[in-house]
């Protein structure tokens, strides 16, 4: 069988798309100015300052928001996973759904 990509090759665009992912969820976050957004970014942002991190960047916002997704199926009952969950819960509604296209207001 022929390798298409070298590991290497693999490996680069692996990291190509999880940052893709990780600064487009940042990025809606920071383009999403409701007051449900404002409290997920203010919510991130003290994550990541009580990490010892000064602001944080789109995709570092993306990660930490993943790091939270995981947290929430690996330890549910969390003080850090409630309080993420309810804060997600009142952000996610106001997403866009899929197949729906974004509000003009947004």
């Amino acid at each position: 069988m022929n390798q298409i990509w070298s590991d290497e090759e693999i490996g680069q665009l692996q990291e190509k798309v999880a940052t893709q992912i990780t600064e487009g969820i940042g990025l809606n976050l920071l383009n999403d100015h409701s007051a449900a957004a404002l409290t997920m970014l203010e919510f991130l942002r003290g994550l990541n300052r009580h990490m010892g991190e000064d602001d944080a960047t789109a995709g570092e916002l993306g990660r930490l928001w993943l790091a939270c997704c995981d947290l929430l199926k690996q330890n549910p009952t969390s003080e850090l996973a409630q309080t993420f969950k309810a804060i997600n819960d009142a952000w996610e509604p106001e997403a866009p759904q899929q197949g729906e296209a974004p509000s003009p207001t947004a």
